[in-house]
């Protein structure tokens, strides 16, 4: 018995005071990237970013106001991926109101 899994690329990446990242914009080539990094620069922040349009949720279980870079409104984190079909994500989360979008 053969099962084929979904195969989904991301191909761009945006976001808005995330963490420590203040504005990110990011266009993946098809070959892949590799991250890489001092400690403290947002390479993690970047994959969790990406697990958050997924999940909805930070995947180290932190609350989203405690996503949200120090002194901003609230965050956003869009994406475009390729798989069988073209997908555009997008989440975000507004302190003011508390609420996300």
């Amino acid at each position: 018995m053969t099962t084929s899994a979904a195969h989904v690329v991301l191909r761009s990446l945006a976001l808005r005071d995330f963490r420590n990242l203040a504005r990110l914009d990011l266009c993946f080539p098809p070959s892949g990237v590799v991250v890489i990094g001092e400690n403290g620069q947002g390479k993690s922040n970047l994959l969790e970013a990406i697990y958050y349009l997924h999940l909805l949720r930070s995947v180290r279980g932190a609350r989203d106001s405690d996503v949200v870079r120090f002194d901003a409104a609230g965050f956003h984190v869009a994406a475009r991926a390729a798989g069988t079909a073209h997908h555009e994500l997008s989440a975000g989360f507004e302190k003011r109101g508390k609420r996300k979008r």
